[in-house]
């Protein structure tokens, strides 16, 4: 009792020494010109869109009053104020996550501008600053910056139709499996029973006989493992006809269950039906992708075997030299697992994916490009839905990258959308959905083609041909044909402006608004225009809108779709 009494004295005495600080401190500032000058300033708000280029202007710091002449601006402070929102990701110990370094503060005017933007992120936003000002007098005083970092705006130029039909069903009920085309055979590796222990089945489908074809079994991607089976996978292949498997949810000992993580390496030869084992990845992984590059395999991403990690790691290995093991390269920006990944023109595409597991699962739509020569990153464009589970269902076709469904809410069932992204003219198509809502399937294009298997615990297979519109089109036509429409305010309160200047003669068949989930809101919206005569604009009134972020399609009298992401304050 007596130690408490002891230890409240000197608290009390501790609060009054400080108290009496404060006071003084406020009467010496009121005393000076500091005091004064403090109140010129206040807390002042930017945005930037995600992706933005080094060099990109955000604003300037202003002050309040005008009569003041700031000669000096210093950083002391940046700091990301979004990545506490999830678990810890290996990119923050990249020697580049340098909050200090995404922005450059003009040290005599002001200006804010992008400085390096591999981390200008919108799942970190936003970014604090806190800059020191000095004036004329050399009176100092700091002012304080909020900086959001906004999600890209995404717009669908193109729409077309796919007819789908039915092929020979899978033998099993795929789900969580890998796979694709190998020269003329559509291989998949892998799967889910329905008790979630892990299949080591192969096979392989032979477009001309209709048929599934089973090759040798999965050798075990854990040491511990009682069998061969394994889902999230790494797999890729090389020109040679060669297919790589890494890591992923291996079987148990018994070969009944899962566990989380595996380091396990193989190479199957397909002309031989064998498998080669490699040097096993340092530490354990799921969920990852993997690309063959100029006889080097790298994995990057996925999630480490707690699932407690987000994974940004990209790992080589050299097949030229596989004594030297896996070795680290520069990590990716936005840690995340269950992406999509291709491999198109020597660069490494990253599509979507999502950050921890299960219900507590957040869908991320950043597209991130790395290039294997020189172990660099860079910020591409957004997916038009924060799709997960596409690891195996993203495929390149010429120079597009194609996603065919995939997941957004967990246990919430899967999507039908179908997409193609074009890097060269940086635009987004849309095909007609697949007859089901899948995810975690195998698709893969070949002849002209779409192959699309599984997901889901399904054995339906479906084909489309692609349109021949698709395939002779030409980038000089699909370019004259973006789009210049304009939507603001954003964020909006009550009635949102969309400006067709330049697009007026399209004409608009449909406006539809949904959520990010892809629910489409169904609450009267009014639409109008205030002078049919004269104004090339118009206005949706969304005051019976419920706060929160949503998508808006416009869909032209030419069947052209564009989206756009809102926030209804």
């Amino acid at each position: 009792m007596s130690y408490r009494i002891l230890h409240t004295s000197i608290l009390f005495c501790f609060v009054v020494s400080v108290q009496f600080q404060v006071l003084a401190n406020q009467h010496y500032l009121k005393e000076s010109s500091r005091f004064y000058i403090s109140q010129q300033v206040k807390t002042q708000n930017f945005e930037i869109e995600e992706g933005s280029t080094s060099g990109t202007f955000i604003d300037n710091i202003k002050l309040e009053d005008q009569k003041i002449t700031a000669v000096s601006f210093i950083l002391q402070q940046a700091e990301f104020l979004g990545i506490s929102q999830f678990p810890k990701g290996d990119s923050e110990d990249d020697p580049e996550f340098d909050s200090m370094q995404v922005v450059k503060v003009d040290a005599t005017s002001g200006e804010i501008k992008v400085d390096n933007p591999k981390y200008l992120l919108a799942v970190l936003s936003p970014l604090f600053l806190n800059v020191q000002i000095t004036d004329s007098e050399g009176k100092q005083y700091d002012a304080e910056i909020n900086i959001t970092i906004n999600d890209k705006e995404v717009a669908i130029f193109k729409e077309y139709e796919l007819n789908w039909s039915r092929l020979a069903d899978h033998p099993n009920e795929l789900f969580e499996g890998a796979g694709g085309f190998v020269n003329s055979t559509f291989y998949t590796f892998g799967s889910f029973t329905r008790r979630f222990s892990p299949r080591p089945d192969v096979h392989g489908y032979n477009i001309d006989l209709n048929s599934w074809i089973p090759f040798k079994n999965m050798p075990p991607m854990a040491d511990d493992s009682g069998s061969g089976g394994a889902t999230h996978m790494g797999w890729t292949h090389d020109t040679n006809g060669n297919i790589y498997i890494a890591a992923g949810f291996a079987a148990n000992a018994s070969g009944t269950g899962q566990q989380f993580g595996s380091k396990r390496v193989y190479k199957y030869e397909t002309s031989t039906d064998e498998y080669q084992e490699l040097p096993s990845l340092p530490i354990d992984r799921s969920a990852g992708a993997l690309h063959y590059v100029n006889n080097r395999l790298f994995y990057i991403a996925g999630t480490n075997k707690p699932r407690n990690t987000d994974q940004g790691d990209v790992l080589v290995l050299n097949l030229n030299d596989t004594e030297k093991g896996w070795e680290y390269r520069s990590p990716m920006p936005n840690p995340r697992h269950h992406s999509g990944s291709v491999l198109l023109n020597g660069m490494i595409y990253m599509l979507g994916g999502q950050k921890e597991h299960d219900g507590k699962l957040v869908p991320q739509d950043d597209v991130h490009r790395y290039d294997p020569e020189t172990d660099t990153w860079s910020f591409v464009t957004d997916m038009p839905q924060a799709f997960n589970h596409i690891h195996a269902s993203t495929f390149t076709y010429k120079d597009y990258i194609f996603t065919v469904g995939g997941q957004i809410e967990h246990n919430k069932g899967g999507y039908r959308e179908v997409y193609a992204y074009q890097p060269s003219q940086n635009v987004w198509v849309q095909f007609s959905d697949l007859p089901v809502a899948r995810y975690a399937m195998v698709a893969d294009t070949f002849d002209d083609q779409i192959y699309a298997v599984g997901g889901n615990f399904s054995k339906n297979m479906y084909v489309a041909s692609l349109p021949e519109a698709f395939i002779n089109q030409t980038l000089s036509t699909l370019e004259t044909t973006r789009s210049t429409i304009t939507i603001y305010p954003n964020p909006v309160e009550t009635v949102l402006s969309v400006d067709l200047t330049e697009q007026n003669q399209l004409g608009i068949k449909k406006i539809s608004i949904s959520d990010l989930q892809g629910k489409q809101i169904t609450l009267p919206i009014e639409l109008y225009k205030q002078n049919k005569a004269v104004d090339d604009r118009i206005y949706i009134n969304l005051q019976d809108l419920a706060s929160g972020m949503y998508i808006l399609g416009i869909t032209t009298k030419t069947d052209q779709l564009y989206y756009s992401k809102i926030l209804k304050k």
